[in-house]
């Protein structure tokens, strides 16, 4: 009867023996309850412990465990291998303590990255995420168990770090309607025609540059970036100087930019409205709204409820895109300038003593930069510590006031941010390395816009610095060209398309492959259409990655071209079963001679070729095709893809725009 005491009194003397400052396994957000191992190879596990603490980790498939120990900083990999696809399973990790991970699945992980394209959350997110089209049906319909869907939250640092604070979730009608639209839709088609469970990871921020997702060894191979670098370096006394800096010159212009346009003047709560239009919804600007960069008044009166005199209130906005300046009854109660804050929340408090019974005014002064603006929903205000809320989410009056370059230009010195080199690497990617993926996933360029020669140096070097820290070879890279959209400055025109261009020249990049949305809506710099841009991309990977045989996965992408007279022809892959012009004259072509003096020119399909030449140009020597930063595709396939903008002469232009 004594050996019944033996365990007890064993755990006691084990307890005395541990060393002061021991520490518990510790394991990263991404891998936890509900993750998806990828199929067909071993799972890197890892996590962190107290150096030269054994670990041992073993799947519910395995009859023996993999051991490891803790190094001298603590941390500890293992390789585990997985089982067939499918689940759920059970992993165990024991050190000190043990940790037991629940409902695990094994199958296919893509990484989704880049900008607000991919960003894009499927439902009604407000910060100019208005949802995608048929969201609301999208969402009835999402209920997809066995895929896993992994959000990392925006960070930045200067330093990899360990961990992001996220976990996995599976798919349904609440996880989907916060992820990224265009990874949903993609990983929804792969599991539909795979029948394995599937991960998608989305590390997405909206408006940040590819440099920004690039590590520190790789950006050091570009000349381009050395003084950001160099920056980076800087110790905390210079930081700490820098900021100052950057405070001042950014109260100086807060008060330049508010007293620009007359001032708060539109923020008076007697003034005459009649001459203002109507807003239904304060996140969802069209007509004359629609890209506008500058001001716009925003406005909405709200009857002070009886029960809340004499309390103060909270003002709460979910995010106004980009600044604001906003007043109760004509008088400040917030304001939120700078760069990078078009998603921050807005909470800002009212005092009692700017209320009056009845009817009172709330007034929003938007500074939108460039792109969508708005104030994003929900949003609403209440007493302090009340959940009871009045909504202002909807019938609000606005007035254009003046254009963003009529204002005051906000010159801030550099400071380490979400846009930074190595930023967002550091926070949202390198803390998922090395778990286990397929590919990945991008869908960024618009911030890089004006920059398209640079771009066909940086976005293969960053495609080449992933699979190097992953060192999972080459793993397929699928991109989405920029849609046609109204980009930057309009006396700069073709800034787009020669970005367009990297993209279509980044191609020559082993395992990559790129989606074309030439197709989109070109007045809306954040296309509704997320089903096409997953479908597109899941093209690529169920003919290149699956080895779905038959299948016309790209539109034509142009391959050369030949003069003929007066004359150019012009030949290219990805015709599929033939090159249509959907019963429409072709648009957006042009053609040059030796001046490179570019005019419009006609174009016919013939065969799988088109012919160019215009009366205008005798001798041709180059033709471009939808050059415009806003030009929708004119031609495609007959599988309905269409092609993707492109000039011939791509190589003698990107020289003489080094």
């Amino acid at each position: 009867m004594r050996s019944h005491n033996w365990p007890a009194v064993g755990a006691v003397i084990l307890m005395l023996l541990i060393p002061v400052g021991r520490a518990d396994v510790v394991l990263p957000g991404v891998i936890g309850d509900h993750m998806v191992l990828q199929q067909g190879r071993k799972a890197v596990i890892w996590g962190k412990a107290s150096p030269g603490e054994a670990i041992r980790v073993r799947g519910d498939w395995q009859t023996k465990a993999v051991a490891t120990v803790a190094g001298a900083d603590g941390r500890w990999q293992v390789k585990l291998p997985v089982p067939a696809p499918g689940g759920p399973h059970t992993i165990s990790i024991a050190g000190r303590n043990e940790r037991v991970l629940h409902d695990v699945l094994v199958g296919e992980v893509w990484i989704c990255s880049g900008q607000s394209n991919m960003q894009m959350p499927v439902g009604d997110y407000g910060g100019g995420y208005s949802g995608v089209d048929h969201w609301q049906q999208e969402l009835q319909n999402a209920d997809f168990p066995n895929v896993r869907l992994f959000n990392v939250p925006t960070s930045y640092a200067r330093t990899p770090q360990f961990d992001v604070n996220a976990s996995w979730s599976p798919c349904n009608a609440d996880t989907v309607k916060g992820f990224s639209a265009a990874g949903f839709f993609f990983g929804r088609e792969l599991h539909k025609r795979l029948n394995v469970p599937i991960g998608l990871i989305c590390a997405a921020v909206g408006g940040t540059p590819a440099e920004a997702w690039t590590s520190k060894d790789t950006l050091a191979t570009l000349p381009d970036f050395a003084p950001d670098l160099k920056y980076l370096a800087a110790d905390a006394d210079q930081i700490k100087a820098l900021a100052e800096e950057r405070a001042m010159i950014l109260s100086r212009w807060a008060a330049e930019a508010e007293t620009a346009d007359g001032g708060p003047a539109g923020a008076a709560p007697g003034r005459e409205d009649a001459d203002w239009g109507s807003l239904p919804n304060p996140g969802d600007w069209t007509g004359e709204l629609n890209n506008y960069a500058g001001y716009v008044w925003l406005r909405k009166a709200f009857d002070l409820p009886p029960n809340w005199t004499g309390r103060d209130l909270t003002l709460e906005l979910r995010s106004v895109d980009d600044m604001d300046f906003t007043y109760v009854n004509g008088v400040k109660v917030g304001q939120t300038v700078g760069d990078n804050t078009w998603n921050l929340p807005r909470v800002y408090k009212v005092s009692k003593t700017l209320l009056r019974p009845g009817k009172n005014v709330i007034a929003v002064r938007v500074l939108n930069t460039g792109g969508a603006g708005g104030v994003g929903s929900p949003a609403q205000i209440h007493p302090e510590g009340s959940t009871e809320a009045i909504s202002l989410d909807h019938d609000w009056q606005y007035r254009r006031g003046a254009k963003y370059a009529e204002l005051p230009p906000l010159l801030l010195p550099h400071e380490f941010n979400v846009d930074s080199p190595t930023g967002l690497f550091n926070a949202m990617l390198a803390p998922l390395i090395p778990f286990g993926i397929r590919g990945a996933l991008w869908y960024q360029g618009e911030a890089n816009v004006g920059r398209g020669e640079q771009y066909t140096r940086l976005f293969p070097a960053m495609i080449t610095d992933w699979r190097r820290h992953w060192q999972e070879g080459d793993f397929p890279f699928y991109y989405t060209q920029i849609a046609p959209f109204h980009y930057g400055d309009p006396n700069q025109a073709g800034q787009a398309a020669a970005l367009r261009e990297a993209q279509r020249l980044s191609l020559k990049t082993p395992g990559t492959g790129m989606a074309v949305i030439m197709d989109s809506d070109s007045n809306n710099l954040h296309p509704k259409d997320k089903q096409k841009v997953g479908h597109r991309l899941a093209l690529w990977a169920r003919a290149k990655t699956y080895g779905e045989k038959g299948l016309v996965y790209t539109g034509p992408i142009y391959k050369k071209m030949k003069i003929q007279g007066r004359s150019v022809r012009l030949y290219f892959d990805g015709v599929g079963s033939g090159l249509t012009d959907g019963g429409q004259p072709l648009e957006h072509f042009e053609i040059a001679g030796a001046d490179r003096q570019f005019v419009p020119a006609q174009a016919v399909i013939e065969g799988n070729t088109i012919l160019v030449a215009s009366a205008a140009v005798s001798r041709p020597v180059a033709v471009r095709y939808a050059w415009g930063d806003a030009d929708e595709s004119s031609f495609g396939n007959r599988e309905g893809l269409p092609a993707s903008s492109f000039r011939t002469d791509a190589a003698e232009f990107l020289t003489q725009s080094r």
